[in-house]
């Protein structure tokens, strides 16, 4: 899932997109992390990104 995704700047074809995700808490197979992306080091998205891992 995601939560209070922020859009801070336009982003346009060609732009290049450097992303930065660091784990905020684990707990047992439930992993949040906070999102951040860059175009030339400005700040143009951020998010809070949950991730479950599942057996098949």
């Amino acid at each position: 899932g995601i939560d209070g995704a922020k859009f801070r700047n336009p982003v346009r074809p060609g732009d290049r997109l450097d992303y930065e995700m660091i784990v905020v808490k684990n707990r047992g197979n439930m992993w949040i992390f906070k999102g951040q992306a860059f175009v030339d080091g400005n700040l143009v998205a951020e998010a809070e990104l949950k991730a479950m891992i599942v057996d098949k």
